[in-house]
């Protein structure tokens, strides 16, 4: 939804007289990096040529509610004008000086990790399959542990591959919510004293696995093919007022480890401050160009590209 910046004719009744009045919309903030540019006070007075790339693709992201709320702020007056060196780090830029040019360029730069850890055998197996994989190699006595009120945790596995599998099923991170047994068999969030439900976040080293045999079944009602439910409850056995914990689940923003994609990217990908690194050429000192690089320590070609 764009804001249009045409008055807007409003009446106000003032005794026996009605009288028309003007009152002008607020200024739209710019929607990219380019718009940003033009709508500053440096536009007008620059004597330096400014050097920006992709300025009409770089937009704010809409997870950012503060930095959005600090863009409309600068730009609510009528015809506002910020200086740019107040807009730029909303979108996550600076100004750097390279000889006789102005550089717009990102605050942070992504680079690849160049010692992102052992890899992964299983990583690419996803919790289901994890389980299986995991359930399938159980001695009986492991099984005997799985099934008991105690349930199966790291510590029970012997074999490196159990090990592995055990971590890969179990989401990361692991929260647990306290509830409360309610009269009828229901069940409620317990909340704290910002009145927020308390919540523990759980390592995947203390998580332990139970395996337990429920029965459900489904029956059609009428003509219209709705069907009444039945089976085990979750919160059979326990008396009203009684509290505990459980796994939140994915539904209510739990994020896992499932993805290999992100898990990859992770291990991979390194988010660091935007400067020169060992490689680069400062063009800020003379020569620009004809510039030495000392090679000496260098062993191996990634010592040359750092």
């Amino acid at each position: 939804m764009s804001l249009s910046s045409r008055p807007i004719l409003g009446m106000a009744a003032v005794f026996s007289g009605i009288f028309l009045f003007a009152t002008a919309s607020p200024a739209a903030p710019p929607n990219n990096l380019a718009e940003a540019i033009k709508q500053s006070t440096d536009r007008d007075r620059r004597r330096i040529p400014l050097l920006v790339l992709n300025a009409e693709q770089t937009r704010l992201s809409w997870e950012d509610g503060s930095i959005h709320q600090r863009l409309y702020e600068l730009y609510r007056g009528e015809n506002a004008k910020p200086p740019l060196a107040e807009v730029l780090p909303i979108f996550r830029r600076q100004i750097i000086s390279c000889a006789s040019v102005q550089v717009i360029a990102p605050l942070k730069r992504i680079s690849l990790n160049p010692y992102p850890g052992p890899p992964e055998e299983w990583a690419r197996i996803g919790r289901e399959r994890a389980a299986r994989l995991l359930f399938t190699s159980l001695s009986p006595g492991q099984w005997a542990a799985a099934s008991s009120t105690n349930g199966l945790g790291l510590s029970d596995l012997r074999k490196q591959e159990q090990k592995t599998w055990f971590l890969s099923l179990i989401p990361e991170p692991f929260i647990l919510q306290e509830m409360q047994s309610v009269q009828g068999g229901g069940m409620t969030s317990v909340t704290g004293a910002n009145n927020e439900t308390n919540r523990i976040t759980v390592s995947s080293e203390q998580v332990r696995v139970r395996v337990i045999r429920s029965m459900e079944w489904w029956y059609r009602r009428g003509s219209q093919g709705s069907y009444n439910g039945y089976g085990d409850s979750d919160n059979a056995g326990r008396q009203p007022g009684q509290r505990y914990w459980e796994q939140v689940s994915e539904g209510q923003g739990q994020q896992t480890a499932e993805s290999y994609r992100d898990r990859l990217k992770d291990a991979v990908r390194v988010e660091k401050p935007n400067r020169l690194q060992k490689g680069d050429l400062t063009f800020n000192s003379a020569p620009l160009f004809g510039k030495t690089i000392s090679l000496a320590g260098a062993k191996t070609l990634g010592d040359l590209v750092q």
